[in-house]
């Protein structure tokens, strides 16, 4: 992986092309948190590759190269979201996997989070980032993940035992 990313800086588009191959299913799950519709999300991963693809070469750390791809995902969607002011719901064929919700439907679970809350989740229990990475990733304080999640696992737990 370190080699591709180093390829990538130096200009090699099949390398780049190669990691955003690797890492587009993350991109989506991500990128769904954050907008509703279809076409958003692709756009705004659109934009994250051509971002990336702009200024990899100014990547510092070889090892922080899928957060710093997602703190770019994340900020294209902000964008998107602001432009369109809306509130992001879940559609039914959204899969989460490695998650503990006693078979809840996944959809009305996530009706209840914000999309902060959402992403939290998702970087943390799916993507295995730690509180400071997601802090970083998020542009939020680490504290402040650490409650969002908490408040995100109350909401969980009074779903299941409103069940």
């Amino acid at each position: 992986m370190e080699e591709l990313i180093i390829k990538a800086k130096k200009g090699d588009k099949e390398s780049f092309s190669k990691l955003i191959h690797i890492y587009q299913n993350d991109l989506y799950k991500i990128a769904r948190t954050r907008l509703n519709e279809e076409e958003d999300i692709y756009d705004a991963i659109q934009d994250t590759i051509i971002s990336s693809y702009e200024s990899v070469s100014k990547l510092h750390k070889i090892s922080s190269f899928k957060s710093w791809l997602i703190k770019i995902l994340i900020n294209k969607c902000n964008d998107i979201y602001r432009r369109k002011k809306y509130y992001v719901e879940l559609e039914e064929n959204t899969i989460i996997t490695n998650t503990d919700l006693s078979g809840n439907d996944i959809n009305d679970l996530f009706k209840k989070l914000s999309a902060d809350e959402k992403s939290i989740i998702l970087l943390h229990f799916i993507e295995g980032f730690s509180f400071k990475e997601i802090s970083k990733i998020l542009h939020i304080n680490e504290n402040t993940v650490r409650s969002k999640l908490h408040r995100a696992k109350f909401k969980i737990n009074n779903y299941n035992k409103e069940e």
